[in-house]
């Protein structure tokens, strides 16, 4: 076997080994970048760091930091409440629920109401931090 013909090989062997590698590499990538990216998208504060923030907030950041949690919360009902939504229409179109329909609906529907009204509280609290916070110096 000629050198070039060795060379030719070993590349060869080397491309197989890192196409036999590649799905690896990129799964253990995935794993670390993974979590980071699940927890930046998580509401900017804990329970615990959200109790202390109201307690102490003084500063502009502070407050907008508060408007910003409140504002995410109220994202999140309102999600629900959409979600609730779609599953009184699905319950309405539904097959076997004949005997028991009225019931899903009126708890779909108060669901969507306590949804929504907890998003307008929540909002109404970031409005006020927005305001404490252009206020703040």
């Amino acid at each position: 076997m000629s050198s070039a013909e060795t060379r030719v090989t070993t590349m060869n062997s080397m491309t197989n080994k890192l196409r036999r590698g590649t799905p690896l590499i990129i799964l253990f990538i995935a794993c670390l970048i993974g979590p980071v990216r699940w927890v930046s998208s998580q509401a900017s504060l804990k329970p615990d760091q959200l109790d202390e923030l109201i307690v102490e907030a003084k500063s502009k950041a502070d407050h907008e930091s508060l408007a910003e949690y409140f504002e995410q919360e109220a994202q999140a009902l309102q999600t629900k409440a959409e979600r609730h939504q779609k599953l009184a229409e699905n319950y309405e179109k539904g097959g076997s629920y004949e005997k028991v329909k009225g019931f899903m609906l009126q708890h779909c529907n108060a669901m969507i109401r306590s949804y929504r009204g907890a998003a307008e509280e929540n909002l109404a609290l970031a409005r006020m931090h927005r305001q404490l916070a252009a206020e703040a110096r």
